[in-house]
């Protein structure tokens, strides 16, 4: 239910099935006066054997998923503009209570008013989805005849000031979010929001590859609705301290630890104040093979029960180029959840690996398979299930 905050590594439930191959490289098409449109399109059969997401009367379908996708672009050194539209459709064949339509919309603006003064902009409208069983259905999947949907409206804007050689950048965001729900009315409407966010990091320059970072981020969270539980709205704040180098060529890495706290509305609620950290680490032993781990902890909003739940996320994923056409992708993610205002802890672990293949510059195959196991104080909620997925990207 909580936005991520800016900066910190976000823990995904799947990863992204377009290509990473160097092969494959899009083309554009020329509009004239500068712009550009890269249309893609996706297309993905596969098998789900756990659709509602429950450990019991399991539900299972091949299904479909179609994803036509279009970047406007255009610019120089100093601006440049992005539009982008992504189509997400997806049809299972068995049980169509799985179905979903989702769309993205997102504006990119980045503009260099000097050598020491930058603005980004950033807007990103989305349709989406909860699947059966997560999110405000978690645990009742094979009780729901549809997925959840919901619009989401996101827009920020960052300053930015300093050059890379100078021993003093900084950056300053400030956003907006808000989520609506637009189905399951009697429990969404107690989980619509809006947030005002903001975040101030700091960099300062030791030597050529290294710098020390100092980052405050804010939100101020506000419910549409309060449920007999009483009010969700909360103001957190973070504060992080740390390090971004440049080891060598083959490492890159950023590592901040620090402090957060969640103040509630509703003193009947538990503030939290505890450990907070994020960080990423990406190593290259070789050109053609990349290992990167990510980590981070922070306080977030539960999707049903409970006041907050602090979350540990660990991931892995090694990238192998064997050929120049065909890589490899392994991934693996680890979450522990331990929620207050109500006796529950989770546990998960997500597994998967792919194999890709560009025939064209233009075409790209993948196959994967991923494999998610989830445990909890509260066996209503616990689940496996495995997917396995065949899909191929085509561009111009």
């Amino acid at each position: 239910m909580m936005k991520p905050r800016y900066g910190i590594f976000v823990v995904a439930m799947s990863w992204p099935a377009f290509a990473t191959i160097d092969v494959y490289k899009p083309a554009n098409m020329e509009l004239g006066t500068g712009w550009k449109l890269t249309p893609q399109l996706r297309a993905a059969v596969g098998f789900d054997d756990n659709t509602a997401h429950t450990n019991s009367d399991e539900t299972d379908s091949w299904f479909l998923e179609l994803a036509p996708e279009f970047l406007l672009h255009a610019g120089n050194e100093v601006t440049s503009y992005k539009i982008g539209y992504l189509l997400t459709d997806g049809n299972y064949f068995s049980s169509s209570e799985d179905d979903y339509t989702d769309h993205r919309f997102k504006v990119d603006l980045s503009h260099d008013f000097t050598r020491r003064h930058r603005l980004d902009f950033n807007y990103t409208y989305r349709r989406d989805h909860e699947a059966r069983g997560k999110g405000i259905t978690e645990g009742n999947g094979n009780n729901v005849n549809e997925v959840a949907e919901f619009d989401v409206q996101d827009v920020s804007a960052t300053y930015g000031f300093g050059i890379p050689t100078a021993k003093l950048n900084a950056d300053f965001m400030l956003g907006y979010y808000q989520k609506d729900y637009t189905n399951f009315e009697p429990i969404s409407d107690f989980r619509d929001y809006d947030a005002v966010l903001g975040s101030i990091t700091g960099y300062w320059r030791l030597s050529q590859k290294t710098s020390i970072v100092l980052q405050w981020l804010g939100e101020d969270k506000t419910y549409d609705r309060s449920d007999a539980t009483g009010s969700r709205d909360s103001f957190t704040q973070t504060l992080l301290g740390g390090v971004k180098w440049e080891a060598t060529s083959n490492t890159i890495g950023e590592v901040k630890v620090g402090y957060e706290n969640r103040d509630f509305d509703d003193g009947d609620r538990e503030d939290f104040d505890g450990l907070a950290w994020e960080a990423r680490v990406v190593w290259k032993p070789r050109s053609y093979s990349t290992f990167e781990f990510t980590t981070g902890n922070q306080a977030k909003d539960p999707d049903t029960f409970g006041d907050y739940v602090e979350e540990q996320s660990y991931q892995l994923n090694w990238h192998h180029k064997w050929r120049e056409r065909m890589a490899t992708n392994f991934d693996l993610q680890y979450l522990d959840e331990s929620y207050t205002g109500i006796d529950r802890d989770d546990e998960e672990w997500t597994m998967r690996v792919g194999l890709e293949y560009a025939w064209r510059r233009w075409l790209v195959t993948e196959f994967s398979y991923a494999y998610s196991d989830h445990s909890s104080d509260l066996q209503q909620v616990e689940y496996d299930k495995s997917v396995w997925l065949l899909s191929t990207r085509i561009a111009l």
